[in-house]
Protein backbone atom coordinates (compact mmCIF):
# COMPACT_ATOMS: atom_id res chain seq x y z
CA UNK A 1 0.00 0.00 0.00
CA UNK A 2 1.87 3.07 -1.21
CA UNK A 3 1.34 6.83 1.80
CA UNK A 4 -0.70 8.63 -1.44
CA UNK A 5 -3.59 5.80 -1.70
CA UNK A 6 -4.18 5.40 1.90
CA UNK A 7 -7.78 3.25 1.09
CA UNK A 8 -6.54 0.99 -1.45
CA UNK A 9 -7.19 -2.39 -0.70
CA UNK A 10 -4.48 -5.36 -1.73
CA UNK A 11 -7.36 -6.13 -4.58
CA UNK A 12 -7.14 -2.91 -6.22
CA UNK A 13 -9.16 -0.48 -4.54
CA UNK A 14 -11.93 -2.86 -4.32
CA UNK A 15 -12.36 -4.00 -0.68
CA UNK A 16 -12.53 0.18 0.43
CA UNK A 17 -13.22 1.71 -2.80
CA UNK A 18 -16.21 4.31 -2.64
CA UNK A 19 -15.13 4.95 1.05
CA UNK A 20 -14.01 8.63 1.95
CA UNK A 21 -9.78 9.32 1.70
CA UNK A 22 -9.57 9.84 5.62
CA UNK A 23 -11.09 5.99 5.88
CA UNK A 24 -7.97 4.71 7.22
CA UNK A 25 -5.15 6.25 9.21
CA UNK A 26 -2.27 7.41 7.53
CA UNK A 27 -0.17 4.57 10.13
CA UNK A 28 -2.46 1.56 9.29
CA UNK A 29 -2.55 -0.82 6.22
CA UNK A 30 -4.63 -3.30 5.39
CA UNK A 31 -3.70 -6.85 6.19
CA UNK A 32 -7.16 -8.80 4.57
CA UNK A 33 -10.48 -8.14 3.46
CA UNK A 34 -13.32 -10.79 3.13
CA UNK A 35 -17.08 -10.65 2.59
CA UNK A 36 -19.09 -9.93 5.74
CA UNK A 37 -22.44 -10.08 6.79
CA UNK A 38 -24.17 -7.38 4.17
CA UNK A 39 -20.80 -5.84 3.40
CA UNK A 40 -17.12 -6.76 3.68
CA UNK A 41 -14.76 -6.99 6.62
CA UNK A 42 -11.21 -5.50 6.70
CA UNK A 43 -8.69 -6.03 8.91
CA UNK A 44 -5.65 -3.46 9.23
CA UNK A 45 -2.49 -3.06 11.32
CA UNK A 46 -4.67 -1.28 14.00
CA UNK A 47 -8.76 -2.24 13.38
CA UNK A 48 -11.14 -4.28 12.21
CA UNK A 49 -13.98 -2.77 10.36
CA UNK A 50 -16.88 -3.54 9.02
CA UNK A 51 -18.30 -1.59 5.62
CA UNK A 52 -21.68 -1.56 5.49
CA UNK A 53 -22.36 -2.48 1.88
CA UNK A 54 -21.22 -5.13 -0.93
CA UNK A 55 -21.60 -2.39 -3.60
CA UNK A 56 -18.55 0.00 -3.61
CA UNK A 57 -21.03 3.32 -4.73
CA UNK A 58 -22.88 2.78 -0.72
CA UNK A 59 -19.96 1.80 1.08
CA UNK A 60 -19.39 3.06 5.02
CA UNK A 61 -17.69 2.19 7.90
CA UNK A 62 -20.73 0.97 9.46
CA UNK A 63 -18.31 -0.80 12.69
CA UNK A 64 -14.74 -0.81 14.08
CA UNK A 65 -12.28 -1.57 16.78
CA UNK A 66 -9.10 -1.24 17.45
CA UNK A 67 -6.83 -4.44 17.89
CA UNK A 68 -5.50 -4.05 21.26
CA UNK A 69 -9.09 -3.13 22.78
CA UNK A 70 -10.76 -6.51 21.79
CA UNK A 71 -12.02 -8.46 24.40
CA UNK A 72 -12.83 -11.50 22.90
CA UNK A 73 -12.79 -13.80 19.25
CA UNK A 74 -14.61 -16.39 18.85
CA UNK A 75 -16.05 -19.03 16.10
CA UNK A 76 -19.70 -20.06 16.39
CA UNK A 77 -21.46 -22.82 14.82
CA UNK A 78 -24.62 -21.10 13.50
CA UNK A 79 -26.53 -24.07 14.60
CA UNK A 80 -25.14 -23.79 18.05
CA UNK A 81 -26.14 -20.10 17.68
CA UNK A 82 -29.26 -19.64 20.27
CA UNK A 83 -30.71 -16.53 17.49
CA UNK A 84 -30.24 -18.56 14.73
CA UNK A 85 -31.80 -22.21 16.10
CA UNK A 86 -34.98 -19.78 17.05
CA UNK A 87 -35.38 -18.02 13.62
CA UNK A 88 -34.81 -21.32 11.55
CA UNK A 89 -36.86 -23.15 14.01
CA UNK A 90 -39.79 -20.85 13.76
CA UNK A 91 -39.13 -20.62 9.88
CA UNK A 92 -39.25 -24.62 9.44
CA UNK A 93 -41.98 -24.96 11.98
CA UNK A 94 -44.71 -27.30 10.61
CA UNK A 95 -42.57 -28.40 7.37
CA UNK A 96 -40.78 -30.70 9.17
CA UNK A 97 -42.84 -33.23 11.21
CA UNK A 98 -39.99 -35.79 12.30
CA UNK A 99 -36.38 -35.40 13.45
CA UNK A 100 -35.07 -32.14 14.25
CA UNK A 101 -35.66 -28.99 11.98
CA UNK A 102 -32.25 -27.46 12.12
CA UNK A 103 -30.61 -30.63 11.00
CA UNK A 104 -28.50 -29.92 8.18
CA UNK A 105 -30.19 -26.69 7.66
CA UNK A 106 -26.97 -24.88 9.00
CA UNK A 107 -24.63 -27.40 9.62
CA UNK A 108 -21.64 -26.03 7.58
CA UNK A 109 -22.44 -22.50 8.74
CA UNK A 110 -20.14 -20.84 11.44
CA UNK A 111 -19.43 -16.97 12.03
CA UNK A 112 -16.60 -15.24 13.69
CA UNK A 113 -17.59 -12.88 16.37
CA UNK A 114 -15.39 -9.92 17.73
CA UNK A 115 -16.50 -8.75 20.34
CA UNK A 116 -20.12 -10.39 20.19
CA UNK A 117 -19.89 -9.08 16.57
CA UNK A 118 -20.68 -10.76 13.66
CA UNK A 119 -17.66 -10.38 11.28
CA UNK A 120 -17.76 -13.50 8.93
CA UNK A 121 -20.65 -16.08 8.05
CA UNK A 122 -19.51 -19.03 6.50
CA UNK A 123 -17.35 -22.14 5.80
CA UNK A 124 -15.41 -23.42 9.06
CA UNK A 125 -11.83 -23.59 7.52
CA UNK A 126 -12.54 -19.53 5.66
CA UNK A 127 -13.64 -18.59 9.92
CA UNK A 128 -10.81 -20.25 11.23
CA UNK A 129 -8.85 -18.44 8.60
CA UNK A 130 -9.92 -15.19 10.08
CA UNK A 131 -9.92 -15.94 13.57
CA UNK A 132 -5.93 -16.51 12.61
CA UNK A 133 -5.63 -13.39 11.15
CA UNK A 134 -7.19 -11.11 13.49
CA UNK A 135 -5.26 -13.07 16.42
CA UNK A 136 -2.07 -12.91 14.89
CA UNK A 137 -2.58 -8.54 13.90
CA UNK A 138 -3.85 -7.76 17.60
CA UNK A 139 -0.99 -9.71 19.19
CA UNK A 140 1.07 -7.89 16.80
CA UNK A 141 -0.55 -5.08 17.35
CA UNK A 142 -0.50 -4.93 22.03
CA UNK A 143 2.96 -6.01 21.11
CA UNK A 144 3.87 -2.56 19.43
CA UNK A 145 1.61 -0.55 21.72
CA UNK A 146 2.81 -2.39 25.10
CA UNK A 147 5.38 -4.96 24.79
CA UNK A 148 3.44 -7.49 25.64
CA UNK A 149 0.59 -9.44 24.82
CA UNK A 150 -2.68 -8.65 26.43
CA UNK A 151 -4.98 -11.64 27.35
CA UNK A 152 -8.86 -11.41 25.65
CA UNK A 153 -10.95 -10.18 28.70
CA UNK A 154 -8.47 -7.86 29.78
CA UNK A 155 -9.37 -3.77 29.55
CA UNK A 156 -6.56 -2.52 27.09
CA UNK A 157 -3.76 -0.32 29.46
CA UNK A 158 -4.62 3.41 29.13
Amino acid sequence: MEPSSPVQGSDGGGALSGLPSDALRRTEKVLHHWGAPGGRGILTTERCLLLSHPRPLHREIEWERDLEKVQSLEVVALRDDPEVVAFVSQSLAGSVKTGDPTAGVINSEFKVAVDGISVYQGSAQKGEEIQAWIDDARSSRCLSLYGRLIPYGTPSPP
